[in-house]
């Protein structure tokens, strides 16, 4: 198994598939530590101000909505049991 990995790792080499240099590596490590700098920055930067104005309009108008769609959901629910109730004594006044 050694030799193995031994064999591969000199068949990389030798075919210069691996040419990244510590600067190469050091120049992806900066570009992501600016990245997870600017994620962390923008994340207290949340935090501090709390929740925007425009989330709590946006959270607001869909509890409006939620409320509506109830109601509409409970008339609907009346009026089909009312509906199944008048089928069902048609089909037992068909019956007798």
């Amino acid at each position: 198994m050694l030799a193995d990995l031994q064999s591969r790792v000199e068949s990389l080499e030798s075919i210069g598939t691996f040419s990244a240099t510590q600067s190469d590596i050091k120049e992806v490590q900066m570009a992501m530590l600016r990245s997870l700098r600017s994620i962390r920055s923008s994340m207290v930067d949340n935090a501090i101000s709390g929740p925007s104005i425009a989330s709590t309009k946006e959270l607001n108008e869909l509890k409006i909505e939620n409320e509506r769609l109830k109601m509409i959901t409970e008339k609907q629910g009346y009026r089909i049991s009312h509906l199944v109730r008048g089928v069902k004594e048609l089909q037992k006044d068909k019956s007798l």
